[in-house]
């Protein structure tokens, strides 16, 4: 195929290959963090296990050496200039992308009809990664209080995704334990056509995130016309208009998920204004506005490498 006029590389690892093939190319390096060590050592979960130090040096060869980076956010941004030491003026916000065709808005009571939700239930969704990080457990240990408080809620809380890192934890257990033995229901990753079913069957999409560089998850169920509640971590500020599309909570302590969630149940109609304007506020997420902004950062790191190593005449 011929010599890339760039290489892009995402996450760490691949990041350190992509500093080789780069320099053997003789082409810009863009790179695109997602998460960091540093900043998540600095927002573990009780009881997870820190990243480890020679992560924290990868990282640090890429900050050095990558000729241009894209953030998700200007959080992530920050903290790849706060913690690593990356020049500011080659960082580019670039925000990911929904796939708009895929994740849409669709009748409710379709979609809990195609999922196996029962009509009546409050239905409360986690989707990501099983670890602590995500705070799976949060959710479930808020639904356990939201159940005491008030068993007159028909609750119904599904969890998708697969274990990933050191969890730490038996979420099974930990719901038997509040009692949840019938509320909490698991699900291994399902594909983006049938996530987007099960996030149109939800009436809360909840993310207790300890640290998200962005929360992709938040922008695909609000693309589905269903209102989020997630943490005030990172770059769920962005992904959330706090009181527009959904929710951000202050903390991670099960009593003020359970409040927030006990409002929601308590208001259908703040509900549905609120699954209106997420829709609406995903549209300006589409892959056609990431597509541009990746672009105009891939002929800006072309400059800064052109002008950086001239070539001799």
């Amino acid at each position: 195929i011929g010599r890339p006029r760039v290489v892009h590389s995402h996450y760490w690892v691949s990041g350190l290959a992509g500093l080789r093939a780069a320099e053997a190319w003789d082409v810009p390096l863009v790179h695109t963090m997602h998460t960091m060590a540093r900043v998540k050592n600095r927002h573990l979960a009780a009881g997870d296990v820190p990243e480890p130090t020679w992560r924290e040096r990868g990282e640090q060869r890429l900050a050095d050496g990558a000729d241009w980076f894209t953030a998700n956010t200007a959080a992530e941004r920050d903290e790849l200039v706060r913690h690593y030491g990356a020049d500011e003026d080659r960082i580019d916000i670039v925000n990911p992308g929904v796939d708009l065709d895929i994740f849409r808005p669709a009748f409710r009571s379709r979609s809990r009809v195609a999922s196996g939700v029962p009509a009546a239930t409050y239905h409360v969704l986690f989707a990501g990664r099983l670890q602590r990080l995500k705070g799976p457990q949060v959710l479930v240990a808020a639904a356990g209080e939201l159940r005491r408080r008030r068993p007159d809620i028909p609750l119904e809380v599904t969890i998708i995704g697969a274990p990933s890192g050191s969890l730490g934890l038996d979420l099974d257990e930990l719901a038997h334990e509040e009692g949840l033995g019938d509320v909490v229901h698991r699900l291994p990753p399902v594909p983006a056509g049938v996530l987007a079913e099960w996030f149109r069957s939800a009436d809360v999409v909840a993310m207790p995130s300890f640290s998200e560089s962005f929360g992709l998850v938040a922008l695909e169920a609000q693309a589905c016309g269903t209102p989020v509640v997630a943490a005030r971590v990172g770059g769920l500020p962005k992904a959330v208009c706090d009181g527009r599309t959904g929710f951000l909570v202050e903390g991670h302590g099960p009593s003020e998920w359970a409040t927030v969630l006990e409002q929601l149940y308590n208001d259908p109609a703040t509900r549905v204004d609120l699954g209106r304007a997420a829709s609406m506020y995903a549209q300006r997420f589409g892959w056609e506005q990431t597509a541009e902004a990746t672009r105009a950062a891939y002929r800006r790191a072309v400059r800064a490498h052109t002008a950086a190593h001239p070539v001799a005449t």
